[in-house]
C-alpha cells in the first residue's frame, strides 16, 4: 500500500467532504481545505483544556470544600475509559446520518477506477477522510480531560485513551465504509420486483442496519453498558471494540501486560478490519447494478385513498410519489432513523427520566421528526422540480400534496409513539388518550411550521450531501420550532398530570397556543408557496 498515495486521495475526499454543503467549490477557499478542519480541531482542544483548567482551578480554589480534588479521581477514571467509545459512537452517528445518504450519483466509488488505486488504498484513504471529518468531537473530549488526568495522576492513561481513541476513530471509519457495501446490496434488494412489498423490504433492511449500529454505538446506551463492564468481563474481553475499554481499565488496575495484549489485539482487529472492508468493496464497488429490464406497466389509475382527503389526481400523485421517495431514497435515511433511535433510547432508558420527563422526550420527538420531514419537503425535489411544474399544478395544489405527503406518516407515528409510551408507563385510559392527542397535535403543528420555511427558503442545489435547506434558514427553523414545541409539550404534559390542580388553564394554553401557531403557520406556509412559484425562473 503507497502511503503517499492514501494521504493524497484521503486529503481530496476531506476537501471534498468541507465544500460539499457550500455554495461554492472555490479551491482556493480556507474554508474547504483539510487545514481548515485541523484548526477547528486544534481550537477545540484548546477551548476544553482552557475550560478543564478553570474546573481544576475551581476545586483548588480556597473556597472549594475539601477533597475536591480528590473527587475528580474517580470521574477521571469513569471517563477515560469511555473515550474509544466516544470515538466509534461518533463516526459511527454521525456517518449513519451523513456519509451513508450521499446521493446515487455521488456515491459510487467507480470515479476512481481511472486512478492507479489498489482497493484496499481507495478504503484506507476513505476511511481517514471519514476519521479525520469528525475528529473535532474527540478533539474536545481529549483537552477537556488533560488538565484533569494530570491533577489526578493518570497522565500514563490519558495518553494510552488518545492513541485509542484515535484508533476508534479510524474503526468507526471502516465500518462506514463496510455498511456503505451492505447498504448498496441492501438497497438492491428484490430489484426486478415492483410492488409495494418491494418497498417495505428495502426500508426494513435499511433501517435494521442503521439501527442496530446507531444503537450499539450509542454513547447512552455505551456508558450505561460501561458501568456494568467490570461485573461482565468474560463477556466484553471477546467483543473486540471493547478492547479498547478493557486495556485503559487494565491499566488502571496495574496490569501492564494485559493491557499491552489489549492494545495490540485492538491493532491487529484494526488491520483486519481493513482488510474485511476492502474485500467488500471489491465486491460491491457501484452501489447498484448496471443491468436495465423493461417491462409493461398498467398505467397508474388513480389513489382512491387519497381522494377521500380532498386531494386532485394531481396533488394525489404528488402525495404518493414524495410518500414512496421516502423508504425509496438513501438521502431521506435521517427522516426515517431518527424518530426510531430517539424512540428506543426512551424504551431503554425511560424509567431513569420518569413519566414526565418522558412525556417531553416523546414531544421532542414527534416534533423534531415532523419539523425535519416538512422542512425538507420542497427541497428534496432539486431539478425535478421542472418536471413537477409542468403538471397542472398551482402553488395552493403543491401546498396540499406536500402537507398531506408530511401530515400522513408523523401523525400516525406520532400516535403509535404516544400509544406506546403510554402503554409503557401504565398511564389510564384518559390519560393515554390526552397523550396521543399532545403527540399529534404537536407533529401537527411542527409539520406545518416547517413547510413555512421549505417554500421560502429550499435549497435545490445538487450536493453530494444533501441540504435541502439553506443552513441559516435550517437553524432558525429548528431554534424557533423547538421553542414552538415546548409552548405546547410543556403546559399539555402540565394538564396531563394535573401538576398543579388546573389542568383545563394548562390545556387550553397548549391548545390555544398551538392552534394559533399552527393557522399562522398554515398562511405563512401557504404564501411561501406562491412566492416559490413566482421566484422560480420557469
Amino acid at each position: 500500500m503507497d502511503l503517499a498515495r492514501v494521504r493524497r486521495l484521503a486529503g481530496v475526499l476531506v476537501a471534498s467532504q468541507l465544500r460539499s454543503g457550500r455554495s461554492t467549490s472555490d479551491p482556493r477557499s480556507v474554508f474547504g481545505r483539510p487545514g481548515f478542519l485541523a484548526a477547528v480541531d486544534g481550537a477545540l482542544f484548546l477551548l476544553a483544556f482552557g475550560a478543564g483548567l478553570l474546573v481544576v482551578d475551581a476545586v483548588r480554589s480556597p473556597g472549594a470544600p475539601a477533597g475536591g480534588a480528590a473527587a475528580l479521581t474517580p470521574v477521571v477514571a469513569s471517563v477515560l475509559p469511555f473515550l474509544p467509545l466516544v470515538g466509534v459512537g461518533v463516526v459511527l452517528v454521525a456517518g449513519m446520518m451523513f456519509e451513508l445518504t450521499t446521493t446515487a450519483k455521488f456515491s459510487g466509488s467507480d470515479a476512481a477506477n481511472w486512478l492507479p488505486l489498489s482497493p484496499t488504498e481507495y478504503v484506507a484513504a476513505s476511511t481517514a477522510a471519514v476519521a479525520f471529518t469528525y475528529s473535532p468531537a474527540v478533539a474536545l473530549s481529549l483537552g477537556a480531560l488533560l488538565p484533569l488526568a494530570v491533577v489526578v495522576g493518570a497522565s500514563g492513561s490519558y495518553l494510552l485513551a488518545a492513541l485509542l481513541s484515535l484508533i476508534a476513530l479510524v474503526e468507526g471509519g471502516l465500518l462506514i465504509e463496510m455498511v456503505r457495501s451492505v447498504t448498496q446490496r441492501a438497497g438492491s434488494i428484490a430489484v426486478g420486483r415492483g410492488g409495494r412489498v418491494t418497498l417495505v423490504v428495502r426500508a426494513v433492511v435499511l433501517l435494521i442496519v442503521i439501527l442496530t449500529l446507531q444503537l450499539a454505538f450509542n454513547p447512552v446506551i455505551a456508558y450505561g453498558f460501561l458501568e456494568r463492564l467490570r461485573g461482565a468481563a468474560l463477556i466484553t474481553d471477546s467483543v473486540p471494540f471493547f478492547w479498547g475499554t478493557e486495556a485503559l481499565l487494565e491499566l488502571q488496575a496495574g496490569a501492564v501486560a494485559l493491557a499491552a495484549a489489549f492494545v495490540a489485539a485492538q491493532v491487529a482487529f484494526l488491520a483486519l478490519l481493513l482488510e474485511l472492508a476492502a474485500q467488500l468493496r471489491v465486491r460491491y464497488w457501484v452501489p447498484t447494478s448496471s443491468e436495465i429490464r423493461l417491462a409493461g406497466v398498467e398505467y397508474g389509475r388513480g389513489h382512491p385513498g387519497l381522494a377521500v382527503l380532498g386531494l386532485s389526481p394531481v396533488e394525489a400523485a404528488v402525495t404518493s410519489k414524495d410518500l414512496r421517495g421516502l423508504v425509496r431514497r438513501r438521502e431521506m435515511l435521517p427522516t426515517l432513523v431518527v424518530p426510531f433511535v430517539l424512540i428506543v433510547l426512551l424504551f431503554v432508558e425511560g424509567g431513569t427520566i420518569g413519566v414526565f420527563g418522558a412525556v417531553l422526550w416523546l414531544a421532542w420527538v414527534a416534533g423534531f421528526s415532523a419539523l425535519l420531514l416538512s422542512s425538507t419537503a420542497v427541497g428534496q425535489e432539486r431539478r425535478a422540480l421542472q418536471t413537477l411544474l409542468a403538471l397542472p399544478l398551482g402553488p395552493a395544489d403543491l401546498y396540499r400534496a406536500k402537507a398531506t405527503a408530511v401530515l400522513l406518516p408523523t401523525t400516525l407515528v406520532s400516535a403509535v409513539m404516544g400509544a406506546a409510551v403510554g402503554l409503557l408507563f401504565h398511564l389510564t385510559w384518559p390519560a393515554l388518550v390526552g397523550l396521543v392527542a399532545l403527540a399529534v397535535t404537536i407533529a401537527v403543528v411542527l409539520s406545518l411550521w416547517g413547510l413555512v420555511f421549505a417554500g421560502r427558503y429550499s435549497d435545490f442545489q445538487d450536493r453530494p450531501r444533501p441540504q435541502f435547506v439553506r443552513p441559516a434558514a435550517m437553524l432558525a427553523a429548528t431554534g424557533s420550532g423547538m421553542v414552538i414545541l415546548m409552548g405546547i409539550a410543556v403546559p399539555g404534559a402540565l394538564a396531563l398530570f394535573d401538576t398543579f390542580g388546573v389542568p383545563w388553564l394548562f390545556a387550553g394554553v397548549a391548545v390555544g397556543f398551538g392552534g394559533a401557531v399552527g393557522v399562522a403557520a398554515a398562511h405563512f406556509g401557504r404564501t411561501g408557496f406562491d412566492r416559490l412559484f413566482r421566484e422560480l425562473p420557469f
